[in-house]
């Protein structure tokens, strides 16, 4: 139940802050109406990853708006423990007021919202800022009630207001405002996929450019694509950007974008733009300040005279990022395998699942399946964490693992909430040390990748909105039975030159189903509206998959369906609108016109004369007419039954066999 404050009157509120030169977040503008206080929107919210918090954040509503309110912890008392890293005099600046979290925050979105004032942005590029606002004494009681606390016993007995710029030892004694910001309100998701990189890539340059750097680039640091946080951010002018300070300055400076590529890296999200190490910088770092990497865990260890100051503890989390490029893929031999896409997977490996996959459908269907299938996963448990309803992937999971004599378990969406009540390193750690296998059918990538990285067992990606390699096994098992073929042994299905249509949607489906083709060799024609094409980081990971391949097939797209259908052994579709994109139904409806699969449709493309016709389900009819689907051409059936041949293969190869294969 909410609650309802009054402001009682109290000393008069600044109108800007910090109260150095700089940039300077304006006062909220109804700071003086009352409060009604709707809950804690989420206790990790501005939690750093070493477990620091920087405050609290609330839902409230002020004059029938609704708003986050960020409530400030106060300082660690000011013994400047920064102070070894600031260079030269700065007798009109307090560390503080360029170092605390609070003011941070102002002085960045003051910078912001000043840019947007005017018009050097066109769009916002963080989560927008209205202002501060300084709480008075009358709120302590809610803020109690709500089990906060601001620190307040680290101050020491000079702490005094913060509003006053004069040197500590001149102010009179007086306690410390409760500080806040008031910020739009917005959704738990963080925007992060191959979609929203490339702008959110543009995003921090220009930030940047601003003269305003991060310093916290991490996923959950953003809300809807955009940054929310500013407490670890640095603003120029600044004490630690001096010409004293060069080296340090250059590594603040160029920071956030290597943190990105960081981020992208770790959600398995391809980048088209790198930037270089500084390898110099952080051999220097590490020598000079103590800090080390665990090799084993890759977290970084920092001293306790940086670890007592929130800025600092940003700075040494950027060496940090770049200590750790790729230390997910160079992790140790006796580390799990993981299976997150068809591109983990050589030409030859790829081949081996899908003809495992025939030859346990063979033994089975024929009364003689081995005691190794029986009995591959005798006394192991599988945890299948769904974040996503779904009929074929639980079913065919949970049949898979009972086949192979092991134990499914289901985890829903009521069960367990990726990242919400408890980190996904926590998540990981604590489910993988129970279970023998994670298979995890979720939203962003972002999840499944988190899951793995910090996993014990494999971890198979049964869905996720970039990639489905289960259903792309599928798919080629049941090409592999429908086109047969004598020569099927090493990177090869004997598949060389077929060619699939796909008409439909860019997906997460076609992605992978995309990267299957490439490295089999069969061709691929997609044909989708404008504006529903194939992403161009998305492309890049397509077209990537050739690397090796003596004869790889070729990606070209097109948005007539027409010309993709031309020559085609193969038409493929999928459903127009997948989970979560039912509000653009109604668009999505008048976009794909004219791009149902009908027999007319093949003759006027010019299929081939024995052209098959595929869709993973569930089918819709304005996809794909009765004609079609229920027609001799239609694999439809074999293949959702192929799922289950599929996922045995995936689960042998992945765990039975620990990713030899």
């Amino acid at each position: 139940m909410g609650s309802e404050h009054r402001r009682r009157p109290a000393a008069p509120h600044p109108k800007e802050l910090p109260p150095c030169r700089g940039p300077k977040l304006r006062a909220f503008p109804h700071y003086n109406s009352p409060i009604e206080w709707l809950g804690r929107l989420d206790e990790e919210i501005g939690e750093s990853d070493d477990g620091e918090r920087q405050g609290y954040v609330f839902k409230v509503r002020i004059e029938s708006q609704l708003y986050a309110l960020k409530v400030f912890f106060n300082p660690e008392d000011t013994k400047f423990y920064w102070k070894i890293f600031i260079k030269g005099d700065h007798p009109e600046v307090q560390a503080e007021l360029h170092l605390d979290p609070f003011y941070a925050e102002c002085r960045a979105y003051g910078r912001i919202n000043m840019a947007k004032k005017q018009g050097k942005l066109k769009r916002d590029i963080a989560i927008p800022c209205f202002g501060f606002i300084y709480l008075d004494e009358h709120y302590r009681k809610v803020l109690d009630d709500y089990g906060v606390d601001l620190n307040e016993a680290c101050l020491d007995s000079d702490f005094s207001s913060d509003s006053s710029p004069s040197p500590r030892a001149q102010r009179p004694k007086q306690p410390r405002p409760i500080r806040s910001i008031v910020k739009q309100l917005a959704s738990s998701d963080p925007g992060i996929s191959y979609k929203t990189i490339n702008r959110i890539h543009k995003d921090i340059r220009e930030l940047n450019r601003l003269q305003v750097y991060n310093q916290d680039i991490r996923p959950d640091n953003f809300r809807d694509s955009k940054l929310v946080d500013f407490g670890s951010s640095i603003t120029e002018p600044h004490c630690l950007l001096t010409p004293e300070n060069d080296a340090l300055s250059k590594e603040l400076r160029d920071g956030d974008v290597p943190m990105l590529e960081y981020m992208a890296d770790e959600a398995e999200i391809l980048v088209t733009w790198r930037t270089t190490e500084n390898v110099e910088y952080t051999k220097k770092l590490r020598s000079s300040k103590g800090i080390k990497t665990d090799r084993r865990s890759s977290l970084l260890h920092i001293p306790p005279i940086m670890s007592s100051s929130p800025a600092l503890r940003s700075v040494a989390r950027g060496a940090a990022h770049r200590l750790q490029q790729r230390s997910y893929s160079s992790a140790a031999a006796a580390a799990p395998r993981h299976l997150m896409s068809i591109a983990d997977l050589t030409p030859t490996e790829f081949a081996n699942l899908v003809r495992n996959g025939a030859a346990r459908k063979g033994q089975v269907k024929s009364g003689q399946a081995p005691a190794t299938l029986r009995d591959g996963m005798a006394g192991q448990t599988v945890a299948m964490m769904f974040s996503k309803r779904s009929t074929r992937t639980r079913v065919s999971t949970e049949a898979a693992v009972t086949m192979l004599g092991g134990h499914p378990m289901f985890l829903g969406k009521d069960d367990i909430q990726l990242g919400v009540n408890e980190s996904l390193y926590d998540t990981s750690k604590v489910i993988s040390s129970m279970t023998s296998c994670m298979v995890a059918r979720v939203g962003p990538h972002s999840d499944v990748a988190g899951l793995a990285k910090d996993s014990s067992v494999p971890v198979i990606n049964a869905l996720s909105d970039d990639f489905h390699p289960l259903q792309t096994i599928a798919d080629f098992l049941t090409m592999h039975e429908a086109f047969p073929a004598s020569n099927t042994s090493g990177g090869s299905l004997g598949l060389d030159g077929l060619k699939v249509a796909w008409v439909g949607d860019s997906n997460n489906v076609l992605f992978d189903l995309a990267i299957g083709c490439v490295k089999m060799g069969v061709d691929i024609a997609v044909a989708s509206p404008k504006g529903y094409g194939i992403p161009a980081s998305m492309k890049a990971i397509i077209e990537a998959a050739a690397q090796g391949v003596a004869s790889p097939g070729k990606l070209t797209e097109t948005t007539v369906p027409e010309e993709a259908i031309k020559d085609a052994d193969v038409l493929v579709t999928d459903t127009w609108i997948s989970m979560g994109q039912e509000s653009e139904k109604k668009k999505r409806l008048e976009a794909f016109a004219g791009y149902q699969i009908t027999n007319d449709l093949a003759k006027r493309g010019g299929a081939k004369e024995g052209w098959k016709f595929m869709h993973c389900l569930p089918r819709h009819p304005e996809e794909v007419a009765d004609e079609v689907f229920y027609s001799p051409r239609s694999l439809v059936f074999p293949e959702a039954e192929n799922r289950l041949w599929a996922a045995i293969a995936a689960l042998e190869g992945f765990v039975v066999n620990k990713g030899k294969f």
